[in-house]
């Protein structure tokens, strides 16, 4: 999880209080001020620290009194001598204006030494961050950088997969920090899949089926949740596995027809043949541990088909329209990997109840009858 911190320095006055409630409610760590904000806001709010920014030449000075984190901005060179005369503390840290390679050296310096370090880069390329994170890397230091928009921060999030602690973002509105909020606690989500079990498999003669190319690879407990009906979902296993014949596939899952629904978030569904480069679609473990994934791309070609038509326990029913070829596979209790040419009656699958209707995707309360 990434936190996050709002500068208001240049905050409108009159979206002040709502952002400021905004921050509180979704859990933003800090906002950082300055000695007009400070006048404008009046007094300090409890559920947020307040973070004060102030340049101080070569020196430490003394932090603000009013402020619960103090950084103080660099000016000029020397920062090694500097850090090691500061105590390791996430209650004061530098501010490091990253510009060129001198000033890159001296942010390295600063997580090297485990301080709390506020970065900002003057150019939009994401390599210098790379290179601070990396000579911070188990130092203990925490790194928090500004960006510029929302879209940015989801990128900075993602450099060397975790991004650096935090982001600094100067939000235009109440509903942007919300949103900041919500990116920096992504919510993954859990389904709870329970056991279906085959009751029937048939010839389906032939067919569009798509197979769904991510961004991500796979883990080899992972895939899509894809069905026939809006009702039941089976789990379809992605080629990470090995196969005969051909390498491996691991950011592919071969699933189903071009009329199946795939889950492509924990309350929606999409189309196979809708899925296009760039959609959203969701990936989910045997332990119904789900993550987002990025398609890049959907392709679509004629092969012989499979009908699968399976029942849980307690009656609910899943089915689910497969190429028909011994490389295709779904997932089992505990990751079983089952060649779909090899189910039978009584082999059991992974998969979901949901909502028996949908209308556009979307779970609907309305008489719907699916056969």
């Amino acid at each position: 999880m990434t936190t996050a911190w709002i500068d208001l320095r240049d905050c409108e006055t009159g979206k002040l209080d709502a952002i400021i409630d905004a921050a509180i409610e979704h859990k933003i760590e800090a906002a950082v001020f300055d000695p007009g904000t400070k006048e404008r806001i009046g007094e300090h709010r409890p559920g947020i620290q307040w973070v004060a920014i102030e340049k101080l030449g070569n020196g430490c000075g003394q932090p603000n009194s009013e402020a619960d984190v103090y950084v103080y901005a660099r000016d000029g060179g020397g920062l090694e001598l500097t850090a090691a005369s500061m105590r390791r503390s996430q209650k004061v840290g530098v501010l490091i204006d990253v510009r060129d390679k001198e000033s890159l050296d001296e942010a390295c310096a600063a997580v090297r030494a485990g301080l709390l370090a506020v970065v900002q880069f003057k150019d939009p390329t994401k390599i210098p961050l790379e290179i601070v994170l990396a000579a911070g890397s188990r130092r203990g230091a925490k790194v928090m950088t500004f960006v510029s928009s929302l879209s940015e921060a989801k990128i900075v999030m993602s450099v060397l997969e975790s991004g650096p602690d935090g982001v600094i973002m100067a939000p235009q509105s109440a509903g942007e920090v919300a949103a900041l909020g919500r990116l920096c606690s992504p919510r993954n989500g859990h389904l709870d899949l329970k056991e279906f079990e085959v009751t029937e498999v048939l010839n389906a003669g032939t067919g569009d089926r798509v197979c769904v190319d991510t961004c991500s690879n796979f883990h080899p407990d992972e895939g899509v949740l894809v069905g026939s009906f809006g009702g039941g979902f089976l789990l379809c296993c992605s080629e990470t596995h090995p196969l005969p014949y051909m390498p491996t596939r691991p950011f592919r899952v071969n699933a189903g027809t071009v009329n199946s629904y795939v889950l492509s978030s924990a309350e929606r569904t999409n189309y196979l043949s809708e899925l296009r480069q760039g959609d959203p679609i969701i990936g989910v473990t045997v332990k119904g541990e789900t993550r987002p994934l990025v398609i890049g791309r959907a392709k679509i070609e004629t092969r012989p088909l499979i009908l699968v038509k399976t029942r849980a326990a307690d009656g609910d029913a899943a089915s689910i329209v497969l190429q028909n070829d011994w490389h295709v596979r779904v997932l089992g209790p505990g990751g079983t990997v089952l060649n779909v040419t090899e189910l039978n009656a009584g082999s059991a699958i992974l998969g979901l109840a949901a909502s028996k209707a949908r209308h556009v995707g979307m779970p609907i309360e309305e008489y719907c009858l699916e056969q």
